[in-house]
């Protein structure tokens, strides 16, 4: 079966394009696509969705984008505490929470992409993008991820070699000492 779906424009065509072009697939069954519709629909529509369920805090977008990046936090923080005790003590997985909190980083990393105006279907695609030109090899390797070019020292400044080079308490403090004085910045 052909795969449109996952191009990334199947969002951005009018439901008549996207019925010609299913329709046109190779071995297309008319449950493939009935699920492929349902899946465009639900992913187009998502956004919205969350939008319209979102605190606005009495229209203060700081406060929004504040509580929403808070969401995040403690959602992927319920996931994290389920998969340590699942790794280090013991615990059984339980696929229906984890998809419970799965849905509710996926609806605040949404929130947020719409408190900063993104459209989900361009950032997926612009991931997509950023890890084809960082895995040119067509899939994850530990050579291509250690060699990238955005994590290469020279390019993540100062912090950066610090955290990599210092090896006492004491080399951080003369390190933060060199960059106040060379900085103009108060120790105060």
């Amino acid at each position: 079966m052909t795969s449109i779906f996952f191009s990334g424009e199947i969002m951005k065509k009018s439901l008549k394009e996207l019925v010609e072009e299913l329709i046109s697939a190779e071995d297309l069954s008319l449950i493939a696509l009935t699920d492929a519709l349902n899946t465009a629909s639900v992913v187009k529509n998502y956004p919205k969705f969350v939008q319209d369920h979102m605190n606005d805090c009495d229209g203060d977008h700081r406060a929004v984008i504040s509580n929403m990046s808070m969401g995040l936090a403690g959602e992927s923080g319920e996931f994290i505490d389920h998969v340590k005790k699942y790794l280090y003590h013991g615990h059984d997985i339980d696929h229906e929470y984890v998809r419970k909190e799965l849905g509710d980083i996926l609806w605040y990393v949404v929130a947020l992409m719409n408190c900063f105006d993104q459209d989900l279907i361009d950032v997926m695609e612009k991931n997509k993008e950023k890890l084809q030109n960082r895995y040119k090899s067509g899939g994850f390797s530990k050579e291509e991820s250690r060699d990238r070019e955005e994590t290469k020292e020279s390019d993540m400044g100062p912090l950066f070699n610090w955290k990599r080079k210092l090896s006492s308490a004491e080399d951080l403090s003369e390190k933060i000492d060199e960059y106040q004085q060379s900085n103009d910045v108060d120790s105060d």
